[in-house]
């Protein structure tokens, strides 16, 4: 049973639970085509958007899921996306954005909710902000 997203305090088991199911759903998912992922994660525009206050806790809750066993990839765009599905599975929508940022050129997944409050996105440096190539469900058009 998935955490809900209604204001009352979030249990962390069934949170946890939540969280590293979707860690294992998500890694093995990023071997997908990206266009694929993004066209299935863009079917959750028409969910109502998550809270900032439960996207913390579920994405604190992915965190602190990975397991110490798993020898594979468990990086920025496994993390966001495992915080989306837990997301999605608890019926709410958050944005999985994806940017880049120069000199050298990097990349970086992570997630925002509709007011603009973002996790993963800890190292964000003024001088080279990270910027928005691609945000799914569309930011502009799932927030109005």
């Amino acid at each position: 049973m998935a955490p809900r997203d209604d204001g009352a305090p979030l249990r962390p088991l069934p949170v946890r639970a939540a969280a590293l199911l979707a860690l294992l759903v998500a890694a093995p998912a990023c071997r997908l085509p990206l266009g694929w992922l993004l066209a299935a994660v863009t079917t959750l525009r028409w969910f109502p958007a998550a809270s900032d206050r439960f996207v913390a806790a579920v994405d604190g809750a992915v965190r602190a899921a990975r397991p110490a066993w798993w020898s594979g990839r468990l990086a920025c765009m496994e993390v966001s996306l495992a915080t989306i599905l837990v997301v999605a599975a608890c019926g709410r929508r958050a944005h999985w954005v994806h940017g880049s940022r120069p000199l050298p050129n990097e990349a970086h997944a992570w997630v925002q909710t509709a007011t603009g409050t973002t996790f993963g996105l800890e190292d964000d440096d003024p001088v080279r902000p990270w910027v928005i190539v691609r945000a799914t469900p569309d930011l502009a058009a799932a927030n109005r």
